[in-house]
């Protein structure tokens, strides 16, 4: 999650997908971001082996496979978001539908974001000390 970490709050807000759930299911229209947002993850994966290792059948099965692991540790985790960097930055954000209609869009992101920040310092990663500190300035803290 390092390039996450290293974003500003506004770019970390740019360059994530945030996807609510609900018992392990997602609406359509987030069915269909969360897909999208996993098959380019797995096109990614294809460019960087420079070769094409799997078919379109394949590379959708990958991402479906995907799709139902994350939300299984989604549901397992007492959080109410989750937030997976998938490719330099771009970031998968799975949250509670209820928190999402609470804090919205932003402030989930923003939640996630400080969160893998203040995980990083406790356990000495690189962070963005400057978005840090400017998530603690805003006192974002609101009761889940």
């Amino acid at each position: 999650m390092t390039a996450w970490l290293m974003l500003s709050p506004r770019e970390a807000c740019q360059r994530a997908s945030v996807v609510g759930y609900q018992a392990g299911e997602v609406s359509p229209d987030s069915r269909s971001l969360l897909m999208d947002v996993l098959q380019r993850w797995v096109d990614g994966l294809r460019e960087r082996a420079r070769t094409d290792l799997m078919s379109a059948t394949v590379r959708q099965a990958s991402a479906e496979d995907a799709a139902a692991t994350l939300l299984e540790a989604a549901q397992e985790r007492t959080e109410p978001c989750m937030a997976i960097e998938l490719v330099a930055g771009e970031c998968l954000v799975l949250a509670r539908e209820d928190v999402l209609r609470r804090l919205g869009t932003q402030g989930i992101v923003e939640r996630a974001h400080r969160e893998a920040l203040l995980r990083a310092r406790r356990m000495g990663q690189p962070y963005n000390e400057e978005a840090l500190r400017f998530y603690e300035s805003q006192k974002h803290e609101q009761p889940i």
